[in-house]
């Protein structure tokens, strides 16, 4: 039998808790899928828990993780699990947040090393295999200025 009406945002809520109910798995996942179109919140995040939603679980839990601040995570509050997983997202995230800063401190120094040794080597002119290589003024110019505007002199 065909059924004239669709799933969309006005209507997702009240059929995916019928379906649910009624264990109406196609219907269930059609509501899964009209989901994903939604924006993804901490009410979405407690609701795709509720019905075992995983995937919609995971990525509201994602994007509530990473607005926490400005999410309103009060809904939460009933659900601590939920709330408990929100929580260690935002640590995993400040960890690997920390974790590319150093990466990025540790380019810049390995840049910093780089760029002191191509202007020492302008200055005493660089040899590559058994050709010299000479800088221009412009190539010159180039580099001090990096350096200096930098503040690595």
């Amino acid at each position: 039998t065909a059924r004239t009406v669709r799933i969309n945002h006005e209507n997702v809520d009240g059929i995916l808790a019928f379906s649910d109910y009624y264990q109406v798995i196609p219907l269930k996942l059609e509501c899964d899928r009209a989901l994903r179109d939604l924006p993804p919140s901490a009410v979405r995040l407690v609701q795709a828990h509720k019905y075992g939603l995983s995937d919609q679980y995971k990525r509201c839990a994602a994007a509530v993780a990473s607005a926490a601040a400005k999410a309103d995570l009060s809904v939460l509050k009933d659900h601590p699990s939920v709330l408990f997983d929100i929580l260690k997202r935002m640590q995993n995230h400040c960890v690997d947040a920390e974790a590319a800063r150093v990466k990025k401190l540790d380019n810049i120094k390995a840049l910093r090393s780089i760029l002191y040794w191509v202007r020492d080597q302008m200055d005493v002119g660089m040899c590559v295999g058994d050709m010299r290589v000479s800088f221009g003024a412009e190539e010159y110019t180039a580099i001090t200025s990096l350096c200096s505007a930098l503040q690595w002199d």
